[in-house]
């Protein structure tokens, strides 16, 4: 399902607080923040999450999306 033979697409952070976000970045990781957590509002765009999303279908989607990114950038495989 997506990245070929045995290679993993690029990992990604996923949180809900801006510990997560900035543990994320010291780890060069971008982070996708979800909104069903703790976090106050705006902490995580604040933080610098690449992207937050409201619930676990646009997490589905976003996530999704970055494979597609990430075979497409590997030719496809």
């Amino acid at each position: 399902m997506g990245s070929g033979a045995g290679v993993p697409a690029r990992p990604v952070m996923v949180g809900d607080r801006d510990q997560d976000v900035l543990g994320a970045a010291a780890t060069s990781l971008a982070c996708v923040g979800v909104l069903w957590g703790f976090a106050f509002d705006g902490e995580l765009s604040a933080a610098g999450a690449a992207v937050v999303v409201a619930d676990a279908p646009a997490l589905l989607v976003e996530l999704n999306a970055r494979l597609v990114q990430f075979d497409a950038a590997r030719g496809g495989l």
